[in-house]
């Protein structure tokens, strides 16, 4: 996310470490005798293990490609199924991009999440400049929403339908969605989804819910008014773009609550900050690594501790260090190095899947 959120997360979780008691305290050693699920690789694992991917490197890096398809069960665009990717303008598509993602997963019996469709970020210029009433905003809306689904119709399963819809202080986000259509614009987007794509699971994506009480509450809270009107939401993303200070009880209780909602329940953009204040002399130490370690065992173990048939999987936001949008700021955030190699996060994931 965005470099305000880090450091926000930052200091919320550093008062956070100084207030829970000493079993909340992410620093001393990991107990390397923990056990660890015996599998292969992550794609036998119980519970679906995806990850974004990059496009520019499923084409041009072999080692990259052979390690996504050894690993990964699910896969999701990083990038090029976003509006401003595949939407040349209003009723013209460029899904070259995105299909050959879908098409290498389906090569590859991997499924498929669709990330992501109405979003403030990410959009074209013609959408910007779009000067229709509201009417017009949303025939848009849905034209778009619906094209998008009918093209990948029978190859992707699931969609984050609406991203990032509320703020850090649990009130609704003002984005050009909100002030050209109003409130229901969410509402609509799902009903939208639902027409074009009976079958699709459809969920609502958002980041914050394993820090900020105040915005996890106004996240369900909008998720129970959708079903309660009847709206067809399936599933709640938690991105999870977290830390190494991140506090195992804030963490599992997140993934617990929303799966309270009888919904499906994805870990959707997975990662683990080393270093949240981008300092560019820090090296990444065995201490950083157990300890980022012991956060992926946590939100694996998040993830199993609730139903089975509320298990829609974890998504890691890539793959390798080599490949992340944590490497510019200086950060190891993956369960893979950039020379492909498993870290420590890696046991701690397998740790997270042994029950």
């Amino acid at each position: 996310m965005k470099k305000l959120l880090i450091t926000a997360l930052f200091l919320f979780t550093i008062l956070a470490v100084y207030s829970c008691s000493d079993n909340d305290d992410n620093t001393g050693e990991v107990d390397k005798e923990l056990p660890t699920l015996n599998i292969d690789n992550l794609r036998q694992s119980p519970v679906k293990m995806g990850a974004a991917v990059n496009i520019n490197a499923l084409k041009n890096d072999a080692d990259y490609k052979n390690l996504l398809i050894k690993e990964v069960s699910s896969i999701t665009a990083e990038n090029v199924m976003k509006m401003d990717a595949m939407s040349v303008s209003k009723g013209v598509y460029d899904f070259t991009n995105a299909d050959y993602i879908v098409d290498f997963a389906m090569e590859n019996n991997m499924r498929v999440h669709g990330h992501v469709l109405i979003w403030h970020q990410s959009l074209p210029s013609w959408v910007v400049t779009f000067t229709g009433d509201t009417d017009g905003w949303k025939a848009m809306m849905k034209q778009y929403i619906q094209d998008v689904m009918s093209h990948f119709k029978g190859k992707v399963t699931s969609w984050d339908v609406v991203n990032e819809a509320i703020l850090d202080d649990g009130t609704m986000r003002p984005t050009i969605w909100l002030e050209k259509i109003g409130a229901d614009y969410i509402q609509l987007a799902f009903e939208y989804a639902h027409e074009a794509d009976p079958s699709a699971i459809l969920f609502y994506n958002e980041y914050g819910q394993e820090y900020s009480h105040t915005k996890q509450v106004a996240i369900n809270k909008l998720v129970d008014e959708l079903l309660e009107k009847g709206v067809p939401v399936h599933g709640i993303g938690l991105q999870m773009h977290t830390n190494i200070f991140a506090d195992e009880t804030r963490l599992k209780y997140a993934v617990r609550t929303a799966a309270a909602r009888n919904l499906k329940v994805h870990i959707s953009e997975l990662d683990v900050a080393v270093n949240p204040e981008e300092d560019e002399t820090l090296k990444f130490t065995d201490e950083l690594a157990k300890q980022q370690q012991t956060i992926y065992r946590y939100a694996t173990q998040a993830m199993m501790e609730v139903p089975a048939e509320n298990q829609f999987g974890i998504t890691f936001w890539g793959i390798t260090d080599k490949y992340s949008w944590l490497t510019e700021k200086h950060d190891w955030g993956l369960p893979f190095d950039e020379n492909f190699k498993s870290k420590p996060a890696y046991t701690g994931i397998l740790q997270g899947l042994y029950k």
